[in-house]
């Protein structure tokens, strides 16, 4: 369409991702309508954390399956999308829509709301969703999402995708690396000079033991066993509820946002991940079994409407993984965030892991190894 006119509008820093800049911009037609679109792109001087971190692969993710029917309805709509790995250059261009993080609906006792007033908390959840409704509809767009490109050996050839050089045995020093930023974290903060902070943030021996002896069983090896025990598929990577947009229109509908760690892994790995961020543990403890039991049934039905109708996935398997994917990358991530976190925020992300490895590893030796 010709144009008359474009105006950019800076957004909040923290909508841009890990490394972007996010823009609203309005276009305005020869005709005076308006049509308002986002842009995300990597901002300037922060191509080398894009680099270190890949989210160019978000650009490179719309550009091969931005188009993609069968996911349309759980992505954002893009119209223009590139992303280089080398340079970390990453430009997004998509429809806006107006609409709430589901991460608002979990209240103010998440991190990611503690910058909120409570005047706009009380905005944004007047006609919103409870925590339950919230994860229901996100395990549904999960669904659809995983179910796509089921064990898909053609997305292998992707390497940008983040994963995929692994389940091809391929990678190990990254592997490594990443393990080793945690482990390294890890040690570091059980040194003498930590130990103010350490006993600060880690007052729970039972997970201290699951971390040790997690961390214990990090060996690529044994991941590449796990890797052929376990299927496959295209994920988000980054789930939890504030990467997951409530539309509040005619339409009330959810989609997934922020593709900047996407790749290939564990589904039910993601709802681990998902409920250990934002769920307060007694709500998880009574709703867990039944929002998994609920995303195998969807997944069942999506993988069948995707062409896979042969697929053998029984409920158990996809409950192992919920357990223990949701524990291995929380293992990861609690340590390296215990040292670039706010105290208060570490302390917070400790307390969720250690109900969660309570309520299912009450033997450290069971855990598994960290997923990166």
């Amino acid at each position: 369409k010709k144009l008359k006119r474009v105006r950019l509008k800076t957004l909040s820093e923290k909508q841009g991702g890990l490394s972007g800049d996010f823009f609203k911009v309005e276009c305005e037609e020869l005709d005076g309508k308006t049509m308002m679109l986002v842009l995300k792109k990597t901002g300037k001087g922060k191509e080398a954390h894009a680099i270190a971190l890949g989210t160019a692969r978000e650009g490179k993710f719309f550009e091969n399956f931005g188009d993609d029917t069968f996911i349309s309805s759980v992505i954002p709509k893009c119209y223009f999308s590139y992303g280089d790995l080398a340079s970390g250059i990453k430009q997004v261009l998509m429809k806006f829509e107006e609409g709430v993080p589901a991460g608002i609906y979990f209240g103010k006792g998440n991190p990611n709301n503690w910058a909120i007033t409570d005047d706009e908390m009380a905005t944004m959840n007047k006609n919103g969703k409870t925590p339950l409704e919230a994860s229901e509809c996100t395990f549904k767009l999960y669904a659809r999402l995983h179910s796509r490109y089921w064990m898909d050996a053609s997305m292998l050839s992707h390497e940008w995708l983040r994963g995929a050089e692994w389940i091809r045995g391929k990678g190990r020093d990254a592997w490594e690396k990443a393990q080793q930023l945690s482990a390294d974290a890890w040690n570091e903060l059980k040194s003498k000079e930590n130990e103010k902070i350490f006993s600060s943030i880690f007052i729970d021996s039972h997970l201290i033991a699951c971390l040790d002896a997690s961390f214990n069983k990090c060996y690529w090896d044994s991941f590449q066993t796990e890797l052929q025990q376990r299927p496959w598929t295209l994920v988000q990577s980054d789930a939890h509820p504030h990467n997951v947009l409530h539309i509040r229109n005619e339409e009330d509908r959810f989609i997934l946002i922020d593709f900047e760690m996407v790749g290939i892994g564990s589904c039910a790995q993601e709802l681990g991940q998902f409920l250990i961020s934002h769920a307060e543990p007694q709500f998880r403890r009574l709703h867990e079994y039944q929002l998994v039991t609920n995303y195998h049934n969807d997944l069942l039905i999506a993988l069948t409407d995707s062409g896979h109708k042969h697929v053998s996935y029984d409920f158990s398997a996809c409950w192992s993984e919920y357990i223990n994917g949701g524990a291995g990358r929380w293992i990861w991530f609690v340590p390296y965030l215990a040292k670039v976190c706010p105290l208060d925020m570490a302390i917070f992300f400790h307390n969720q892991l250690a109900a969660f490895l309570k309520d299912h590893f009450p033997r450290p030796e069971d855990v598994p190894m960290p997923r990166v």
